[in-house]
């Protein structure tokens, strides 16, 4: 194995690889951690890269205008914070919690607090509605806050 082989097994670093998801849009360092908001998120290509190097911390959620919900994938890689910015199409979103379990809990609190349908998901369980409560608990009758 290559002495670089080796360091990226010992200490895997955001380079090329990463930026393969839409490397034209740039990654920006903000806030300490570096940003990058691709037009449209492969949010299961990220996982399947992120996965095997790095921890999923948080997923982040606010409604933004014209009532989508803005989607922030905020992950640990040795130390390093990566954010990966999406925003949903009709509400819907692709789930990873199939190949990141971390990701199970969040996407449940996000349904049912800003209504996101995380599509491919086999079970949406409530963590915390009540029955008779509808998900969307963040939202106000025209999807805004």
């Amino acid at each position: 194995m290559s002495e670089s082989a080796t360091m990226f097994k010992r200490e895997p670093r955001f380079d090329a690889q990463l930026l393969e998801l839409r490397e034209e849009d740039g990654w920006q360092q903000k806030n300490g951690a570096w940003w990058i908001a691709p037009q449209m998120l492969d949010a299961r290509a990220m996982a399947r890269l992120m996965v095997p190097v790095a921890r999923l911390m948080t997923v982040a959620s606010r409604v933004c205008d014209g009532g989508e919900t803005h989607l922030d994938y905020h992950w640990d890689l040795n130390g390093v914070i990566l954010t990966f910015s999406a925003q949903t199409s009709e509400n819907k979103f692709a789930s990873i919690s199939d190949l990141c379990p971390a990701a199970d809990w969040v996407e449940r609190e996000i349904h049912e607090y800003f209504a996101v349908d995380f599509t491919g998901r086999d079970n949406t369980k409530p963590l915390m509605l009540r029955p008779g409560l509808e998900a969307g608990l963040n939202r106000t009758q025209d999807g805004k806050l």
